[in-house]
């Protein structure tokens, strides 16, 4: 480093001298995670902002996945750009405030430490008590920022002290004209953070000295259904390319959060740790798709149901999917084109380089885990009632995993024998 102006970050030149250096070694700030869940007040506009970023992301990024099975998280999109922003101006920063559907004035000191913060906690679960169990349940949501030593001098300290204060971003000092070692070192920070559930994520960046940084955010949840599902035979899944056996689970549900919406059926099962997994059967003629624009509404219309419910077990691994074309289509250029990013850097002129995003998810009678990385590369430029309701996904549907009201992750279920 040329100058100490990162406060916040341990200096490097202690690491001189000592051993090989192993990748863990790079990371000059860490964040733990919390050791038992917080509930937060999540702002309306914040809430708002998460449903309307998905209505009109979601359907660009299932188009644009070659997956019959698709998985997208709006709120990892939504917090890696939130990071992006604390170092726009002017142009730029107007055009993430359109596409995060956030006002102009929106201060994010003010309602994301809080949030960051409940949305970050692991804990043992009390479903097992008397089994022997050391795996901890919960939400991981984790912001980094990975820079090259080239333009650390580049890389105002303001802007890696709002990242850390606010968004609690991790930092970590790479070479990315190394590109094995610098892959390898961010793979396992993104497994890390996963609890190994991801651990074949591969980074994006330019090895030719271009390279200034790339922003991270892992989402991972794990938790357990607060009644578990029965394992069921495997059963008849209606795949558009045609019907599938399938493995199932399900359970008579009393009591469980069901919708009776003019699109769809749509029922809710609770984790042990709060978060909550809907599913949304559509009606009639209406796709997957159809239910997105409806989501927000239909996921607080729940009311206590006897349901018998059946669902595919699922194990979907998601695509490394680019969003900077459909993003450029969607009129969203300044960042990639003329970024104004004069709140991170000086001296230097640089852009978006690369928008991506890797999800995973997992389902079974015992509970669920999910997954999504975004990246953002920055480079030099040149009813109620008694009545039992049949409830069974034989045919695609939408799944929506969410927690305090906020939609973690949307996943649409065309094939569930295709991983």
């Amino acid at each position: 480093m040329k100058r100490s102006t990162i406060p916040l970050i341990l200096g490097l030149s202690l690491l001189a001298g000592c051993a090989p250096v192993t990748p863990a070694s790079v990371f000059l700030k860490q964040v733990p995670v919390n050791s038992a869940r917080t509930a937060v007040q999540v702002p309306s506009e914040i809430r708002s902002s998460l449903y309307e970023l998905a209505e009109e992301i979601t359907p660009a990024y299932f188009a644009a996945s070659e997956k019959k099975n698709q998985i997208f998280s709006p709120l990892s999109l939504w917090t890696a750009l939130g990071v992006l922003r604390e170092g726009a101006a002017g142009e730029t920063l107007a055009e993430l405030n359109r596409l995060m559907k956030l006002p102009a004035g929106f201060d994010s000191s003010k309602v994301i430490p809080d949030l960051t913060r409940s949305l970050n906690f692991m804990t043992a679960s009390k479903l097992l008590r008397d089994k022997p169990d050391e795996s901890k349940y919960g939400i991981r949501l984790t912001n980094g920022i990975f820079f090259d030593s080239r333009y650390a001098a580049n890389i105002k300290s303001q802007y890696f002290e709002t990242a850390a204060s606010v968004w609690s971003a991790e930092t970590a000092q790479v070479d990315f004209t190394k590109e094995k070692e610098t892959k390898e070192i961010i793979r396992q920070w993104v497994s890390d953070k996963t609890d190994r559930f991801m651990e074949d994520y591969e980074a994006t960046f330019e090895t030719d000295g271009s390279a200034i940084l790339n922003i991270y955010n892992v989402l991972y949840l794990t938790d357990l259904w607060l009644v578990p599902f029965q394992k069921l035979q495997n059963q008849t899944f209606h795949a558009p390319s045609g019907d599938v056996q399938v493995p199932f689970v399900g359970r008579l549900a009393d009591g469980t959060d069901y919708v009776d919406h003019a699109k769809a059926q749509a029922v809710a099962f609770p984790g042990e740790q709060g978060i909550r997994v809907w599913f949304l059967l559509p009606r009639g003629e209406a796709e997957p798709l159809d239910l997105i624009p409806e989501l927000a509404s239909i996921l607080s219309e729940g009311s206590p149901a006897l349901v018998d419910f059946k669902a595919p077990a699922l194990d979907i691994n998601g695509e490394n999917l680019s969003l900077k074309k459909l993003l450029i289509d969607k009129g969203y250029t300044n960042m990639f084109l003329s970024a104004d990013l004069s709140n991170m850097l000086s001296g230097v002129t640089a852009s978006v380089t690369e928008i991506k995003q890797k999800t995973k998810l997992q389902l079974d009678e015992k509970g669920f885990k999910a997954a999504a990385v975004t990246e953002i590369g920055v480079g030099k430029t040149s009813l109620p009632g008694d009545n039992k309701i049949e409830f069974t996904l034989d045919r695609p549907y939408l799944l929506v995993i969410e927690y305090q009201g906020l939609p973690l992750f949307i996943s649409r279920i065309q094939d569930p024998s295709e991983k």
